[in-house]
């Protein structure tokens, strides 16, 4: 069974030249598993100081797993939540219209 996990990251206060150059290629990974499905929401704080995200996994094990994929993961430091659920707007949707 899978399980839902809010991942919160706390970046390197000072950001290094090592970390910037690192930035295109994170974001690169982070948009595959996106669309892959092994990260469902990618939040950054607007100060940059925090980065949230919401990955399913079967554990936490796995949960990290998905976190040592991103280039800039050494530079960042994980705290897991096991969640229930996670809602946005575009969660709570009319149904599609048939055109039949």
């Amino acid at each position: 069974m899978t399980t839902l996990y809010m991942i919160e990251l706390a970046l390197p206060d000072p950001i290094t030249p090592e970390f910037m150059e690192l930035i295109p290629k994170n974001m690169e990974v982070t948009n595959k598993l996106l669309s892959e499905g092994k990260i469902q929401y990618y939040t950054v704080s607007l100060e940059r100081s925090r980065v949230w995200m919401v990955v399913e996994a079967e554990s936490e094990f796995d949960a990290e797993a998905v976190l040592a994929d991103l280039p800039l993961s050494p530079y960042m430091t994980p705290t897991f939540f096991p969640i229930m659920f996670h809602r946005n707007a575009t969660n709570i949707t009319f149904p599609a219209i048939s055109l039949n």
